[in-house]
């Protein structure tokens, strides 16, 4: 019989269980996605043990066990909470893309290690725990204000580097990212700093039984998406008459006129041009078998010297940002060529085959899976646009061939008359030369009017 007071404990193992296989799952691996996961461990373990623990409690009641899953429960807290900051930190600043570069973030666990090494070898922090109405609570040590301390200033450290994060400064898909931990994270720090206070103070209406895993599930299923997920939806798009939102929709119409206008365009030149300005980035058009032949906005050229062995295995849309965790030769030429996107169009056939290169600006427009269906709208009339003109072109250059081939015929006939007529005068040079040596053999006076000598 599963105790009525284990149930929330329960349903919170099995969504971390489902949140677990998903951050396995996930593509993209770094620092903070591994830290997510060491995370999600810390705290499904936490859930299973207080589900063990409410259920032993209405067997056997407060019996020694208790006690021990009681410090068990406590002593996964702390190294949670140095999960969630370390976290933060990752996400705040702009950290070294290598991570192994950047080690000062362990040191972030030594006060962690030495309020665990009090908790479960010591009695200063906690003395024990007792019941209370339908859970359990701990009676403090001497030292409890050290563990009391440690969470309040881990969870303050932890909303400080988020709103540094969310600044508007930065890059939108980190600035998006940073807003959702902190949309995520707020309900469950006020939480537990309620909690800490209200003990103090006696205030015993909420108990962290029901509450905490509420908030700790709303806060792994928001940051679980914006961990593992590269294109997140912005969450000031959806605040009725917010900047982000005329920005947005400004942009989104920019989009709809440039397709509109992509019939009436003269060439493939213009055409770049009009992406260019609606993208608001250098562009470069360039063939896996010939150089550049389009290149729009500043910096493009710089665009078009990208390797082309390199861009000819990309078959799909390929986003820089989206490859730095996998440390490939792509993304390295693209950083190193500041290319924040690839667009492959017709990869796969020779003649036409062509890939569009975008600038490093291009991540400041498009970062929304809502801009990315609407950028890959414009991309697709962009392919039909230079299929049209690819076909114009080839129709051009077989017309051309046509005439080369007549002018080639052309002259074999010259080259033939004129050949038989430098036979005719070889033929004529030597009568010629045989009838002056006759003249001179008679001893007669050689003529040179041809006409006499006729």
């Amino acid at each position: 019989m599963i105790a009525y007071a284990s149930i929330p404990a329960l349903v919170a193992l099995l969504f971390k269980a489902l949140l677990l296989g998903y951050s396995i799952r996930s593509a993209g691996r770094n620092l903070a996605s591994r830290l997510f996961v060491a995370l999600l461990l810390a705290l499904a373990a936490q859930n299973l043990v207080e589900f063990w623990g409410f259920n032993y409690r209405a067997e056997h009641g407060m019996g020694p066990l208790l006690q021990t899953l009681g410090y068990a429960y406590v002593g996964l807290l702390i190294p949670a909470i140095a999960l969630i900051l370390h976290i933060s930190l990752r996400l705040s600043f702009d950290l070294p893309a290598n991570d192994r570069q950047w080690k000062w973030g362990y040191l972030l666990y030594l006060p962690a290690a030495g309020l665990v090494f009090l908790l479960l070898f010591t009695d200063k922090l906690v003395l024990g725990f007792q019941a209370f109405q339908d859970t359990v609570l701990r009676i403090p040590g001497p030292w409890y204000f050290l563990l009391e301390t440690y969470l309040e200033l881990y969870l303050l450290a932890t909303l400080a580097n988020l709103f540094y994060g969310a600044r508007s400064s930065r890059l939108p898909a980190a600035r998006t990212r940073n807003r959702l931990w902190l949309l995520a994270i707020l309900p469950t720090a006020l939480l537990f700093i309620y909690l800490i206070v209200a003990n103090h103070f006696g205030w015993t209406r909420i108990t962290s039984t029901f509450y905490v895993p509420i908030t700790l599930t709303f806060f792994l299923a928001v940051t679980a998406y914006a961990t593992h997920q590269h294109r997140l939806f912005d969450v000031e798009f959806y605040i009725p008459w917010s900047k982000a939102r005329r920005r947005k929709t400004a942009f989104y119409r920019r989009i709809q006129a440039t397709v509109a206008e992509f019939a009436d365009l003269p060439s493939a030149d213009a055409a770049l041009e009009r992406v260019a300005e609606v993208l608001r980035c250098p562009v470069a058009l360039v063939g896996g078998w010939r150089p550049v032949f389009a290149a729009a906005g500043e910096g493009s050229l710089e665009l078009a010297q990208f390797p082309h062995d390199v861009v000819a295995k990309v078959d799909r849309i390929v986003v820089a940002r989206e490859l730095s965790d996998s440390n490939s030769d792509a993304y390295g030429s693209m950083q190193q060529f500041k290319v924040a996107a690839i667009v492959p169009f017709y990869p796969n056939a020779h003649t036409s085959a062509s890939w569009m290169l975008l600038g490093e600006s291009f991540n400041e427009s498009v970062y929304t899976p809502l801009d990315f269906r609407k950028v890959e709208w414009l991309f697709d009339k962009m392919g039909d646009f230079l299929l049209d003109k690819v076909g114009v072109l080839r129709s051009e250059l077989n017309r051309a061939n046509e005439e080369n081939r007549s002018l080639h015929r052309q002259l074999a006939w010259k080259v033939k008359e004129i050949t038989v007529l430098s036979e005719r005068t070889r033929r004529l040079a030597t009568e010629n030369e045989e009838l002056r040596y006759e003249l001179r053999l008679f001893g007669l006076p050689e003529d040179k009017d041809d006409s006499s000598r006729s």
